[in-house]
C-alpha cells in the first residue's frame, strides 16, 4: 500500500513541478523518478513477500528478505548522499537560475526555458535569482531599450500586470525601479518549495522504511516457524515408521505363534490317532 502511495506521491510532484525540472536540467526529475522506481520496487516486494507467506513458501520468503535488504540499503545510501551533496545541489540549481536569466531567457531557441522561468515567477511570487536587478545582466534585456532595465511581465504584481509591463514607463521608472513588480529573488523561493516536497518525500521514506525492517523481521520469523515446523513433520514421520515396524514385529510374532500351537495340535492329534490305531491292534491279537 505504501510503495502505491509513494509512487502517486512522486507522480504528484513531478507533474506540479514540471518547470523546475526544466529550469535544473532534469535533476529535480532525477529524485522524482526515483521516488516513483522506488515505490514500484516496494509494492512489488509487498507482493512478494505476501504470496511467500500466503503459500508458506520458504524459497520465495527468503528471495523477498534478500531483496529487500538490498533495497535497504541502497535506500540509506542514497539518503546519505543527498545529505552529504546538499550544498553541491543548491549551488547547482542556483548556477542553473543565474545561467537561465543571463543566457537562455527570451531566446528562439529556450522557449520552453523562457515559458518555465515565467512560471516560476508567477507561481512563487518572485523575480530574478537573488532579487530583480539581476535582469539588469541578461541577454534579453540587453536588447531592449528601457531603463534602468527591464524585468518579464512574470514580474508583475497581479494589480499592474499586463503585457510588457515590466517595461512600461506607466509602472516603473529610473525613479521608481521596483514599482509594480515582485522584488525578491526566486532562488530562496524554490528552495522553500522544494524544502516542502522533500519533507513530503522524507516523511514517506521514513514510514517505507520502518515497514520494511518489520516486513524482514516478520519474515525471518515465518521462515523460522515454517523450518520447525518442518523438523517437527518430519521427527513425527520418523517415529510413525518406527512404530509401524514395531506393530510389524508383533503382529509377526503373533503369527509364528498361532503357527507354532497349531503346529503342536495337530502333532498331538496325529500322536493320539497312532495310538489308538497301536490299541486296536494289540485288542484284536
Amino acid at each position: 500500500g505504501f510503495g502505491v502511495a509513494a509512487v502517486g506521491v512522486g507522480i504528484w510532484i513531478a507533474v506540479s513541478n514540471g518547470d523546475i525540472s526544466v529550469i535544473t536540467n532534469g535533476l529535480f526529475r532525477s529524485g522524482t523518478v526515483l521516488v516513483i522506481v522506488g515505490g514500484c520496487i516496494v509494492a512489488m516486494l509487498g507482493f512478494l513477500g505476501w504470496l511467500g507467506a500466503f503459500q508458506e513458501h520458504i524459497g520465495i520468503l527468503s528471495a523477498f528478505m534478500a531483496t529487500m535488504f538490498v533495497v535497504c540499503i541502497l535506500e540509506m545510501a542514497g539518503g546519505i548522499w543527498a545529505g552529504v551533496n546538499r550544498p553541491v545541489i543548491v549551488t547547482h540549481l542556483q548556477d542553473n537560475l543565474y545561467n537561465t536569466i543571463i543566457l537562455k531567457y527570451g531566446q528562439r531557441t529556450q522557449i520552453p526555458t523562457t515559458r518555465a522561468f515565467d512560471n516560476i515567477q508567477r507561481n512563487l511570487q518572485c523575480c530574478g535569482v537573488r532579487n530583480y536587478t539581476d535582469w539588469a545582466l541578461s541577454t534579453w534585456g540587453l536588447t531592449k531599450n528601457f531603463k534602468p532595465f527591464p524585468v518579464p511581465s512574470s514580474c508583475c504584481l497581479p494589480d499592474y500586470f499586463i503585457d510588457g509591463c515590466g517595461e512600461d514607463t506607466n509602472v516603473r521608472n529610473v525613479t521608481f525601479p521596483a514599482n509594480g513588480i515582485y522584488v525578491n529573488g526566486c532562488f530562496n523561493a524554490l528552495i522553500s518549495s522544494m524544502t516542502q516536497h522533500n519533507a513530503v518525500i522524507t516523511g514517506i521514506g521514513v514510514t517505507i522504511g520502518i515497514l520494511q525492517v518489520l516486513g524482514l523481521v516478520l519474515a525471518g520469523l515465518l521462515i523460522y516457524n515454517y523450518n520447525e515446523g518442518n523438523r517437527v513433520a518430519a521427527g513425527d514421520s520418523i517415529v510413525k515408521v518406527e512404530d509401524g515396524e514395531v506393530d510389524g514385529d508383533k503382529k509377526g510374532n503373533e503369527g509364528d505363534t498361532k503357527k507354532n500351537l497349531s503346529s503342536e495340535v495337530t502333532q498331538v492329534k496325529n500322536d493320539s490317532k497312532a495310538n489308538e490305531g497301536e490299541l486296536e491292534e494289540v485288542n484284536d491279537e
